[in-house]
């Protein structure tokens, strides 16, 4: 049974079975491998990735080392490097590597390089910012510990394509050891946060030239495209036109309809009476029996069309039509998905359910409506067109204006952030006109809401990404804000939380974070699996 499973795995996803081995099969042996009696006198296949003959305690130690060095590049702590790193990091780094050489990924250029090294926890201060010196000790440092011929440009290289990999396959759920703690620490870090809403009053160009309508036209003709439009036409199930298949109905048929229905005739605060308000709930109970049967005959009608493979506009669909005396609307010009027409007594959703229709399935479900029941008939599909220039020209003039007006505003804000850089004092801020305002106790974990009044979402959204790189009494770049304005941020301190790792509460978290990401990779691997598999065999879904 092993055998098979392992040939269907090489056979269909070579890398996953590589990955099963590396995260199952060979933590297992490394741990236990070694142990008398569970080890026979011959010796076992090699077993190799990335290089590494992983039979050889040698080897294994040298993958071992790799990984707990990269992780204390990585966290900045080399406490628990070595334990994670023999708990299974260090044989995820080297798939990392092994599909970095197989996606043939370059190592990086001198710049990358640089740039990725001052993203190494471990060479930076405790603000997150980069310190060349701790850099420099660190590098004097390795090579008293393990000599010139081992290359920490080369660890670092390497950990640079696993990175690389890793941003693809984090969608996919993987979790790097101490990524729960950094994660729940930057959501625990308390901020003091200085900012600046700075209001967009730049005027609106006058006139817009013919060459910037042009251009503009041309950069964003996706915005101006008419997109795919429904011709649809509408079966209206009149309910007034079944008031005579209406069973008769008895008093006490009333009596039931008024008790559960009683709140709908309630004259403000007077209790109704069935006496006084007979008339209403005859009137309300016969309606109802009407929809009912429009809805069970527009339903009966639906599947007779698809029973006798009918065609719109034939002569056997005209004659059901009629048998069934269906009003047909079609006073309803084609229309886009983003552009539903306003019809009186038909919500938008009706109309939206067109685009889910097609030639064979070309009836939507019934649906109730004022009055009655409809049903939306797709006659066909109009593709999607380009307009000329001269029939969007209010739009796009109204859009160029709104551009230019933009960029004028953030060419300001570009010139403010390189001002602020130098300010010393409130009194350089007043005397641009510039007031800050303050966030005490900010947090990821309690601010959004609070922050999601100022910023527009994506903003928001960045702006927490950047929030623990903020150096400390520096403002930030500028971030879009509601209303027409732009924020600015100064952090004056921020605080992380003492002994996070051994609180109750982040236990709970890292346990709960790490089994989601796990199941979600799981998940993801099994659906990439038989979805390989299927393409591979030729199965029709």
């Amino acid at each position: 049974m092993l055998s098979n499973i392992q040939v269907f795995l090489e056979k269909n996803r070579k890398w996953l079975f590589g990955f099963l081995l590396v995260v199952i099969v060979v933590p297992f042996v490394f741990t236990i491998g070694s142990m008398p009696g569970l080890v026979g006198g011959k010796r076992a296949h090699k077993l190799r990735l990335f290089g590494y003959d992983l039979n050889e305690r040698k080897q294994q130690e040298e993958v071992v080392r790799n990984g707990a060095l990269s992780i204390a590049l990585q966290t900045g702590n080399e406490e628990n490097a070595w334990m994670e790193s023999a708990q299974g990091y260090a044989f995820y780094r080297l798939l990392l590597l092994s599909i970095a050489r197989d996606l043939h990924l370059p190592n990086p250029s001198e710049s990358a390089l640089g740039e990725f090294i001052k993203t190494r926890v471990l060479f930076q201060d405790k603000d997150g910012q980069f310190k060349p010196e701790l850099y420099n000790t660190y590098l004097e440092n390795w090579k008293q510990r393990f000599g010139k011929a081992y290359s920490l440009r080369n660890l670092l290289e390497e950990d640079y394509r696993c990175d690389q990999v890793r941003s693809v396959m984090m969608k996919g759920g993987f979790v790097l050891p101490n990524e729960s703690a950094a994660f729940f620490k930057n959501m625990k870090a308390t901020y003091q946060l200085d900012y600046i809403v700075v209001k967009n009053e730049e005027p609106l160009p006058e006139n817009v030239h013919e060459n910037a309508l042009r251009a503009h036209f041309d950069a964003h003709k996706a915005d101006y495209q008419v997109g795919q439009r429904a011709d649809v036409t509408l079966l209206f199930f009149e309910n007034k036109k079944y008031a005579e298949a209406v069973p008769n109905l008895s008093e006490k048929d009333f009596e039931a309809y008024f008790e559960a229905h009683k709140s709908d005739f309630k004259d403000k605060d007077k209790e109704p009476v069935l006496k006084e308000v007979r008339d209403r709930v005859k009137t309300a109970l016969e309606t109802e029996h009407m929809s009912h049967i429009a809805l069970e005959s527009a339903s009966q009608f639906v599947m007779q069309v698809y029973e006798k493979n009918l065609v719109m506009e034939s002569e056997a669909w005209k004659e059901l039509l009629d048998k069934n005396d269906i009003r047909c609307i079609h006073s309803i010009a084609p229309y886009t998905r983003d552009n539903i027409p306003e019809k009186k007594g038909l919500s938008k959703e009706v109309l939206r359910t067109a685009f889910d229709l097609n030639e064979d399935h070309f009836l939507s479900d019934p649906v109730p409506v004022k009055n009655g029941v409809v049903v939306v008939a797709l006659n066909k599909f109009l593709p999607p067109y380009l307009p000329e220039l001269d029939a969007v020209r209010e739009k796009l003039t109204a859009d160029v204006k709104a551009d230019q007006r933009k960029k004028a505003f953030s060419a300001k804000m570009d010139n403010l952030v390189k001002f602020l850089q130098d300010v010393k004092s409130k009194k350089q801020l007043s005397e641009k006109g510039l007031e800050t305002k303050k966030l005490e106790n900010f947090s990821l974990e309690t601010g959004f809401l609070e922050l999601s009044k100022l910023l527009q979402m994506q903003a928001l959204f960045a702006f927490m990404k950047d929030l623990n790189g903020l150096a400390l009494n520096k403002w930030s770049k500028s971030y879009e804000g509601v209303d027409e304005t732009a924020l600015l941020f100064c952090c004056k301190e921020k605080k992380y939380p003492e002994d996070i790792a051994t609180s109750e509460e982040f236990k709970e978290f890292e346990k709960n974070f790490t089994t989601r990401q796990r199941v979600q990779q799981s998940e993801t691997l099994l659906r990439e699996m038989l979805e390989d598999t299927m393409n591979n065999s030729g199965i029709i879904r």
